[in-house]
């Protein structure tokens, strides 16, 4: 019998090498690599061209509005860009019972009720575990529908005519991951939506390696969104995530979808945020804020009230700030705590703010003002579970260190928002009128931020865009440095 050759793939990229490597050359990943047996996959015919395809000018392209599917849940339509755009591909990933197969189940739920069909590929849960779950998130069961696993190939499926079945207003369940059956099922019912949960669970049986593999996942998706697009459904894979947080599989897969989201959060805690860092048709960088509840997950319009605990200074080390996810502005408290070290190792330890960042700004503090925080333990923490990654945070981070370091609070309720540069200069952030218009909202009587953004600023308070609850809006302060900006916060 002839010996059945092997590859080595790459986890990471998808490279692909006649041997096992310990470092990918192409994506400088470590321990990667990994043996899949080498096989043929599907032969997949596009649409014949009568010709050579001909270039086409740019000018003479007319733009589309792609009509949006709405999911029901306004946090997610806006991370989506305005809704599902039918055709488009959106991968999905997060820890396991972070909420994903929660919140496709009451996206499907929702488009059951406005009489579109969805197709729910279950390929790692039962019928039983998911009619379990639709109960307690209270969705009819008339909207649920069991679709037959096609056996073999497509020819032998059992699906039964689609006449036949209650398309329009209903959750077709496909139980398995059988490609053949998933291609199968989406050609006869032409679903408006598409949810694979989840991908590494597909396997195509014309590939000899294991489902979950780099080739058989990135042979899977590509094919998926290849017959959505064709049909012009929506389609939205679920997917698994490493121990580093990034999505299982090859990095090609993110290239393959249009949109990509991440969902974030902890099990112990009931807040889930969803990240959009890809998006085709809509702005990256938003987020979506959500509260797991016995009965699924609920939106939070005005997530602020969330990471902040009231506007009053809690004490020494307690400093509030203006975050920007996306389009949205966000109050989070910024808290630090210097304490002197006892004995052991030096702890600088922190939760929501890169480590990196602030072993910076404590020496921007020792270098340019003096402030002596020697062997000092320091812990910084962003409350409520968000993390905060923009630069703007960094005067509150370093407000923080100083307050809880003197032990000294604001005199009224501050918010303090800024860049530091290496000299102890503070840089202009960004859309500053929108932060402070959040500030005034929410009723803070003082904003301490850059004096490379008080032309922005007072244009927009000329305007009456950040006028408060008073209709005046808070103090603002601008100051040019580091050392004038604290004296601002905590007065000279």
């Amino acid at each position: 019998m002839a010996k059945s050759s092997s590859i080595f793939v790459c986890a990471s990229c998808g490279s692909e090498s006649s041997r096992w490597l310990g470092r990918c050359p192409e994506c400088g990943q470590w321990n990667s690599f990994s043996e899949e047996t080498k096989g043929t996959a599907h032969a997949r015919s596009r649409t014949a061209r009568p010709g050579p395809a001909q270039p086409v000018a740019l000018s003479t392209i007319l733009p589309v509005e792609h009509p949006r599917l709405a999911t029901g849940s306004h946090e997610l339509d806006q991370v989506l860009g305005g809704g599902l755009v039918p055709g488009a591909a959106v991968l999905a990933g997060g820890e396991p019972g972070i909420g994903k197969s929660t919140l496709l189940l009451q996206t499907a739920g929702h488009l059951a009720g406005q009489d579109l069909s969805v197709l729910y590929v279950s390929a790692e849960e039962s019928p039983a575990q998911l009619a379990m779950r639709a109960r307690r998130l209270g969705l009819a069961s008339s909207h649920a529908q069991l679709v037959p696993e096609a056996e073999g190939t497509a020819a032998a499926s059992p699906i039964p005519d689609p006449a036949s079945l209650e398309r329009m207003g209903r959750i077709l369940i496909l139980e398995g991951g059988s490609l053949s059956g998933i291609q199968s099922a989406i050609s006869s019912l032409h679903p408006a939506l598409v949810i694979i949960d989840s991908i590494q669970a597909v396997h195509s049986e014309e590939l000899t390696s294991t489902p979950g593999s780099v080739s058989q996942v990135r042979e899977c998706a590509w094919f998926l969104s290849e017959e959505c697009r064709r049909l012009g459904c929506a389609l939205i894979l679920a997917g698994h995530v490493t121990k580093d947080g990034s999505l299982a599989g090859p990095k090609t897969l993110e290239h393959m979808v249009d949109t990509v989201l991440y969902f974030e959060g902890q099990r112990d805690r009931e807040l889930r945020l969803i990240r959009c860092v890809k998006n085709r048709f809509g702005n990256v960088n938003e987020l979506a804020v959500f509260l797991m509840t016995d009965s699924g997950l609920r939106e939070v319009a005005d997530p602020s009230g969330i990471f902040i605990d009231g506007i009053t200074p809690k004490g020494p080390g307690s400093i509030m700030t203006a975050a920007l996810e996306g389009n949205r502005v966000l109050l989070a408290e910024i808290q630090a705590l210097v304490t002197g070290r006892v004995a052991g190792n030096i702890a600088r330890t922190t939760d929501g703010v890169d480590t990196n960042r602030v072993m910076r700004i404590r020496a921007i503090l020792e270098s340019r003002l003096g402030i002596d925080l020697g062997d000092s333990d320091t812990f910084v923490n962003v409350t409520g579970g968000l993390a905060i990654n923009e630069p703007a945070a960094e005067l509150a981070i370093a407000a923080a260190i100083t307050g809880s370091l003197h032990g000294r609070v604001p005199d009224c309720p501050v918010v303090v928002m800024g860049e530091i540069g290496l000299l102890g200069d503070l840089r202009r952030i960004p859309q500053a009128d929108k932060r402070v218009a959040q500030a005034a909202k929410l009723g803070v009587r003082a904003v301490v931020l850059p004096e490379a953004n008080r032309r922005d600023v007072e244009a927009a308070r000329a305007r009456g865009t950040v006028s408060g609850q008073g209709g005046s809006g808070p103090d603002l302060v601008f100051a040019s440095s580091l050392a004038a900006a604290l004296d601002a916060v905590f007065g000279k």
